[in-house]
């Protein structure tokens, strides 16, 4: 589901950042649920695997952020660590 230059379609971009920013116009009305299943649904049209783009790592961090704000420390960090998995992410290592 690639177009020639490895990214994704227009229809299925122009549909991810419409939900993005719906969700961002939800969580700055501190809709917090709301924001989060707008995030989730575009993630959804990601073309598996899903981690292989970017939009999968600000998605998945926005969802932590809104998760974070909600009081809801186990799903921000959850998403936090899809975040960390997707492209462009930083791989969490070990502390020693």
């Amino acid at each position: 589901m690639l177009n020639q230059d490895g990214l994704l379609p227009d229809e299925i971009y122009a549909e991810v950042e419409r939900l993005s920013a719906r969700g961002n116009g939800l969580l700055e009305a501190t809709d917090y649920q709301g924001a989060i299943e707008a995030w989730t649904t575009a993630l959804t049209l990601l073309p598996e695997p899903r981690a292989i783009w970017d939009a999968a790592m600000w998605l998945h961090t926005s969802i932590g952020d809104a998760a974070y704000q909600a009081g809801d420390d186990e799903t921000a960090l959850a998403a936090f660590l899809e975040a960390s998995r997707s492209a462009g992410g930083q791989v969490i290592r070990s502390c020693r």
